[in-house]
């Protein structure tokens, strides 16, 4: 085994690069490539989970964000576009258009029928 990265023992090298190279572990790889590939939402909140995202908004603004809020920052670039076509229709047909949608979750206030206008994307 040549280059090994510096600081990873040579046991766990040889361990790693049996394991990518098992047959089951390449069609796992093949098979989660062709599933990603059907994805159309895909997001800009990186690995960071919700509840974390959730309490630092929280923490920014004063009051919880609802689920609403949490999609919208999380399906837009950072220049206010958004991720796809796909997101933007969900954002105007779905949470936007519904007034009471917009006015009650995106104010972090938390009801009922608030969530229910995002179940389904969500």
């Amino acid at each position: 085994m040549k280059n090994i990265p510096a600081g990873i023992p040579r046991d766990q090298w040889t361990s790693f690069v049996d394991y990518r190279f098992k047959e089951t572990t390449l069609e796992m790889c093949r098979r989660n490539t062709e599933i990603r590939k059907k994805q159309t939402f895909t997001h800009t909140g990186g690995s960071k989970p919700n509840s974390r995202r959730r309490a630092e908004m929280m923490a920014e603004t004063g009051r919880r964000p609802g689920r609403a809020q949490l999609y919208l920052d999380t399906h837009k670039k950072q220049g206010g576009t958004y991720v796809n076509e796909a997101a933007k229709e969900i954002c105007h047909s779905r949470i936007c258009s519904e007034h009471f949608c917009c006015h009650s979750c995106l104010a972090g206030q938390s009801y009922v029928y608030v969530l229910s206008c995002i179940n389904d994307v969500l």
